[in-house]
């Protein structure tokens, strides 16, 4: 285990995480929000830097963050973060140094060159860059410059295949379908990677504990054999089904919150790295939780309880 087992803003404790993800080189970046920061860690889980500054928003700086809420890396090591409050899309080197942004510091707005409470981040093999703008029912799709290419959605909050009501989470697999984790229609939209229409997980509108439904799902991720991951967070586990979208098994006990090893609590994102390990941000328990590929408990990082 990593960390003091407190909530706290050392280097190895957390407040309310709320995206983690693993580059290729094993590096843990875990978006812990309310601390206002990005922390990451080397493979071995042994704490390497910080990105933001503890506790403080910016006012128009490039070193502070308005409550980071995803969290992308691409290939050559650029590192990708959307802050929820501050309504930006942030580009930064491998070293963190700001490259661009997308949108106005703390100000939202549904044009191309704003956004509403941007949730989640991804990146394609291309470098095209996915961010679920979650109060604007769309997710908004740019270049690795920054450029806007194409909007997802945008067309008033509904049930409709090409409508969303808060997404809040995106992931693109090897193929370029886009996966959205669509919380509040209880659903993950998937589309292809001329971004139409392909299918539902889930049944729209309705909730439930089962293997078919879900409740608030906040974040979805792939794997590179298609498989699919599904951060449930009412329901307190993570539901996994195969590249066809069966399902496969759940990590976690449906609708049991808790902060032992077998139990999630309210978990908001989840990544796979390149030996399938899955790490899933717990965010009630401070924490994030790793399992094996075949969802048995590895490690924690954090933890709060």
């Amino acid at each position: 285990t990593l960390g003091t087992g407190n909530e706290g803003t050392n280097n190895n404790e957390f407040k309310h995480p709320t995206d983690v993800v693993v580059d290729t080189a094993g590096h843990i970046y875990i978006a812990d929000q309310t601390n206002k920061r990005v922390q990451q860690y080397d493979s071995s889980r042994n704490y390497i830097r910080t990105y933001g500054t503890v506790g403080i928003s910016y006012i128009s700086d490039s070193t502070h963050y308005n409550y980071p809420s995803g969290i992308a890396v691409a290939t050559d090591g650029s590192i990708y973060v959307t802050e929820e409050r501050g309504e930006r899309l942030i580009k930064l080197s491998s070293t963190g140094v700001q490259q661009w942004t997308v949108g106005t510091a703390g100000q939202g707005d549904n044009d191309n060159a704003h956004l509403s409470f941007p949730e989640d981040v991804g990146i394609d093999s291309s470098n095209r860059v996915y961010v679920a703008d979650s109060v604007n029912q769309r997710v908004q799709i740019f270049s690795g410059t920054g450029a806007y290419i194409a909007t997802l959605g945008g067309n008033g909050q509904g049930t409709d295949s090409n409508q969303f009501n808060n997404p809040y989470g995106v992931a693109i697999d090897k193929n370029g379908n886009i996966f959205v984790a669509d919380k509040d229609n209880q659903r993950v939209q998937v589309f292809n990677s001329s971004r139409a229409y392909v299918a539902t997980i889930g049944q729209s509108g309705v909730s439930g504990s089962d293997n078919i439904h879900f409740s608030a799902p906040r974040d979805v991720a792939v794997d590179g054999n298609g498989n699919i991951y599904v951060a449930d967070q009412a329901n307190h586990r993570v539901l996994v089904f195969d590249s066809n979208r069966n399902y496969v098994r759940t990590i976690g006990v449906s609708g049991k919150c808790s902060g032992d090893f077998e139990h999630l609590c309210n978990p908001i994102a989840v990544a796979i790295d390149q030996a399938g390990r899955i790490f899933v941000a717990d965010s009630w328990g401070g924490r994030v939780q790793v399992f094996d590929n075949n969802g048995a408990y590895l490690t924690t990082i954090g933890g709060s309880t």
